[in-house]
């Protein structure tokens, strides 16, 4: 299962306390593999970075998104969550990378999409795990960002004459996968700073 809906991006936070102060983070959106190199404590990405440096790709894991990440063996030395980095980690939402050679603090996030409307073709015809009921061309849903659960957002196809299929909004969290159900665009996690 390929998640379409959440994508990784990474807050870059001045390793200069004043800058800190008056600078909004810059905010790095990781698509596809992406090589990220520090100059003189300043970023540079894909394609300003040389080949090699530190290179991030999105993996999925039992259906959980994380961020694969690799170090040239002549590559800056980084740590993580305050651990010495190898030349290959796997990254998790939240987790802080810090460039020793004078570059910034990176913060790992995830942007999450989800999408809420009309029942989409690769929908219609699908069970909702609530209610069992299969999904119409009418049919309002939620997609689940995490699990890509499809959910009655409102629908009358399978419901009681005057009534409405609502079942996202039984719980605040997916039935599938126990996370929170998300109805608008947002960050995962964003570090305070």
């Amino acid at each position: 299962m390929f998640i379409t809906s959440l994508a990784f991006h990474l807050f870059a936070e001045s390793s200069s306390t004043a800058a800190r102060k008056h600078e909004k983070p810059e905010v790095i959106e990781l698509a596809g593999a992406t090589a990220i190199e520090s100059r003189d404590g300043r970023l540079a990405t894909s394609p300003g970075a040389r080949a090699g440096t530190v290179v991030f790709e999105k993996v999925i894991v039992r259906d959980e998104p994380l961020l694969a990440m690799t170090v040239a063996e002549n590559g800056p030395r980084i740590r993580v969550n305050g651990l010495a980095a190898g030349p290959v980690q796997v990254l998790r939402t939240g987790d802080a990378l810090e460039f020793l050679d004078e570059g910034p603090t990176l913060h790992v996030t995830l942007f999450a999409r989800p999408y809420c409307g009309p029942a989409r073709e690769e929908h219609e015809g699908r069970e909702c795990p609530v209610c069992l009921a299969r999904f119409g061309a009418g049919d309002q849903v939620l997609v689940c960002v995490h699990c890509q659960a499809v959910l009655h957002e409102g629908s009358e196809s399978g419901a009681k004459a005057g009534e409405s299929l609502e079942c996202s909004r039984m719980s605040p969290h997916c039935p599938v996968c126990s996370r929170p159900l998300l109805r608008t665009d947002r960050y995962i996690h964003v570090p305070e700073f």
